[in-house]
């Protein structure tokens, strides 16, 4: 951590809001990306942004310089979009609904908007697949796939050993070929 950040830090803390948004401008897009990637809503990730950066004023002054301040900031993020879908799967669990389209592919051409539903569905099913992983699962394969971050950085991210990013991520990894299996033999 830079000097220049460990004072905005320290001013926050002291109560200067100032220092505490120029923290926030610094860190904003990369935890917008994260929400993004882990929750389905654009809607629900604009009310998870705003939690985090909430929760993160409020514990401010736990902040203990023991880490750099994005990995503190995103280890709220990842907990507060792990605590929603835990909180919407509850919410959800009996409203889920599968919907396959079954297409006759005997006639051997797909016209575009044949081609469109198609893709529709399939996009559908891929985000019911993702759904189906474990909070941290779906984390790792998107910290991993959307956002390009190697094994390591994930693990220091998520405050775990590298191996167990690799148990999530291969674990994740053959429960969407399993559901995505599903999808083609229709």
């Amino acid at each position: 951590m830079n000097r220049e950040e460990e004072v905005l830090i320290y001013n926050a803390q002291e109560g200067n809001v100032q220092s505490f948004e120029t923290l926030i401008k610094k860190y904003d897009r990369k935890i917008m990306n994260l929400l993004l990637g882990m929750v389905n809503s654009e809607e629900d990730v604009k009310d998870i942004y705003q939690e985090v950066f909430m929760k993160a004023y409020k514990s401010l002054n736990k902040f203990r310089y023991q880490s750099e301040f994005y990995t503190w900031l995103f280890r709220i993020a990842i907990n507060t979009a792990i605590d929603f879908r835990r909180k919407m799967s509850r919410i959800r669990k009996h409203e889920l609904i599968e919907q396959r389209t079954i297409l006759d592919l005997n006639t051997g051409t797909v016209t575009d908007p044949e081609r469109d539903t198609l893709n529709k569905e399939l996009t559908k099913f891929i985000q019911l697949a993702l759904d189906k992983l474990s909070p941290k699962q779906r984390a790792v394969f998107t910290l991993r796939h959307n956002d390009g971050l190697k094994l390591l950085e994930i693990a220091e991210h998520l405050s775990c050993s590298q191996g167990t990013v690799k148990k999530y991520l291969f674990r994740a990894t053959q429960k969407l070929q399993h559901e995505l299996r599903q999808f083609y033999e229709v």
